[in-house]
């Protein structure tokens, strides 16, 4: 995740993570993002945002479903090539 908030201008954070969230059926409002430093790879990437959606679950069903936002995300195993360079576990690719 780090490589791709990296590559989006911060402006466009917010948008992206409408988009990563639309890719997992999870569509809403977004707000409250909060977006550690992308460049700081002395430290571990963090964000965390809340979504909201009117009438997101059905409260007449006895069982509602939820999928956990990014789990369509896989961390891509690192090469020895990688190894040093501190992209390795950076790298994100969709699963699926």
């Amino acid at each position: 995740m780090r490589i791709i908030f990296r590559r989006v201008p911060s402006a466009q954070w917010e948008r992206l993570v409408e988009n990563i969230n639309s890719m997992g059926g999870l569509d809403g409002d977004i707000t409250n993002l909060k977006v550690g430093d992308p460049a700081a790879t002395n430290e571990p990437f963090q964000f965390s945002y809340d979504v909201s959606k009117a009438n997101f679950l059905d409260w007449s069903k006895k069982k509602s479903d939820i999928d956990l936002p990014l789990s369509q995300f896989t961390l891509a195993d690192a090469d020895e090539d990688d190894m040093g360079a501190g992209c390795g576990a950076d790298q994100v690719r969709a699963s699926g």
